[in-house]
């Protein structure tokens, strides 16, 4: 193997922003014996600080909360003593990452200089024309990604006879719109024709993690010699291996599109899974620590629990799928396992699910949510709703109970001309009669209007979002316009589900 440099993104550093778990001790150990060095660019450091400390000062507010609510128990010293440790922990990340960097081997490079691929006039072209790995999205810049890959190219221009390894879990902005190989991540089309262009395409290699990264270059160069099968492998317990994958899959963060929800879903993750079913091991390599490290995937039916943007803001909900999980393991000499990380999780290719997701899927009737029928219908009777507007109304008044359409009716038509312009200035395109013609549309549900799926959800809810209805209230000034409801709850809930240590971890 020839000598390679192993280039870390902010993915991977906030995944273990400690520095502390097994895969990391891995990473190090097998520097030497694969003849490496890992280094992280000087950007990658800012990246992962600004986000570290993001999220450990949003802890503040709910701190700040329970000390206010369990005031009568003498917490506040307590509550101020924790609000200084999280600022300082916040404080000196800085320091603590790069000392803890230096201290595993770990080399900080700076961005090229002026003269090299990165000076800020070719940083800024790249990112205005909207050349990957900048996606020309509202919600970043294209900045840091961009001067990080001039970074991984210029290093492989400084170093050309070693192979330049970048792992990064930033499939958006590096990957191709579709993944072929699960394991093996695609190029963007345009990030490909880049590396052709610079004789580049056979030296710079990516891969989504360090699991993933150990299992595949030991698998080459140390490959598992199976004499008579008696190799860890074969006094490995699959059962074992099944259980422990779901453990380690619980909890965990999942993308919408990846495993196939609605395009309308925002987040979703695992709150229910079962032991993976038909589990099959590739084969391994040996790490320098002599255990043995190989790739497994398997199939197991979970429960995703997903937030959908209404119009009175995110309402959380729940799906059963099948998913395929794929993961990497180590092995003692003996077969047990000694660590186990989910690398991936994906629906099947045959998921319905996936359709939304095309180019040109303009609805979520795809997915199961609502007919081709009843998509067009309720399109016909507000034509000026664009696709967001109509998606977002649905799902609000799916989630109210025919008790409730009918409040919500009655108040409008009871509104003044005054009440009514005020709604229309805080809700554009607000027409007095939409909710009423929706209502009719969902008021007799039958398999011509709606998907199975939907009409089973009709059935079944019987809860209105009543901060949609707060929405019209405030718009007209609160007093002179109630809604009264019996045994209405609001189930709402923003729950952030980090991922393990050693899992990557999504920064966008």
């Amino acid at each position: 193997m020839r000598q390679v440099i192993i280039v870390l993104d902010a993915t991977v550093l906030l995944s273990n922003p400690q520095l502390n778990s097994k895969w990391w001790d891995g990473l190090i150990a097998a520097t030497a014996g694969w003849n490496a060095r890992v280094v992280v660019p000087r950007v990658v450091i800012a990246e992962t600080v600004a986000n570290f400390r993001r999220n450990v000062t949003g802890l503040l507010p709910a701190l700040s909360e329970w000390g206010k609510k369990e005031n009568r128990f003498g917490v506040a010293p307590i509550r101020d003593a924790a609000a200084k440790s999280v600022l300082a922990l916040a404080d000196d990340f800085e320091g603590t990452l790069s000392a803890a960097l230096i201290a595993s081997g770990v080399s900080i490079v700076e961005p090229p200089s002026n003269q090299g691929v990165a000076d800020h006039s070719t940083v800024a072209r790249r990112v205005a024309e909207h050349r990957k790995p900048a996606d020309g999205a509202a919600r970043k810049d294209g900045y840091r990604d961009t001067l990080n890959w001039l970074t991984v190219l210029d290093l492989a221009d400084a170093h050309p006879g070693m192979d330049i390894l970048w792992i990064s879990h930033n499939t958006e902005d590096f990957g191709a719109a579709t993944q072929a190989d699960k394991d093996r991540p695609t190029w963007h089309e345009e990030i490909l024709a880049e590396l052709n262009h610079r004789g580049l395409a056979d030296r710079v290699k990516w891969y989504l993690n360090i699991p993933t990264l150990l299992q595949q270059v030991a698998a080459t160069t140390q490959p598992v010699v199976d004499d008579e099968h008696s190799s860890p492998i074969d006094r490995m317990s699959l059962q074992d291996l099944a259980h422990r994958g779901a453990i380690a899959a619980i909890g965990r963060s999942v993308k919408p599109r990846a495993v196939a929800l609605p395009k309308i879903a925002r987040r979703a993750s695992i709150i229910q899974i079962q032991e993976l079913q038909n589990v099959e091991v590739s084969a391994g390599g040996t790490l320098q620590s002599g255990e043995v490290v190989v790739s497994f995937v398997g199939s197991s039916v979970v429960v995703l629990e997903f937030a959908i943007n209404a119009l009175a803001g995110d309402t959380l909900h729940s799906v059963k799928k099948t998913l395929e999980i794929s993961g990497v393991a180590t092995l003692a000499e003996d077969g047990t396992l000694t660590a186990v990380s989910i690398t991936d999780i994906v629906a099947p290719k045959d998921d319905p699910g996936h359709e939304d997701w095309k180019e040109g899927a303009t609805s979520s009737a795809r997915a199961g949510w609502l007919s081709a029928h009843t998509v067009a219908k309720i399109q016909g009777l507000v034509p000026t709703m664009d696709d967001e507007q109509l998606l977002r109304t649905m799902r609000s008044l799916v989630e109210m109970s025919p008790e409730t359409l009918s409040n919500v009716e009655k108040s409008i038509a009871s509104l003044t001309p005054e009440q009514l312009s005020s709604i229309q200035g805080s809700i554009p395109n607000f027409d007095p009669s939409m909710l009423a013609n929706l209502a009719d549309t969902f008021r007799a549900p039958d398999s011509e209007l709606l998907s199975p799926e939907t009409l089973a959800k009709v059935t079944e809810l019987a809860n209105v979002d009543k901060r949609f209805l707060d929405d019209i209230a405030n718009a007209v000034g609160g007093s002179n316009f109630t809604v009264s409801f019996e045994d209405e709850t609001d189930d709402d809930a923003d729950e952030d589900i980090g991922e393990d240590g050693s899992s990557p971890a999504d920064t966008e």
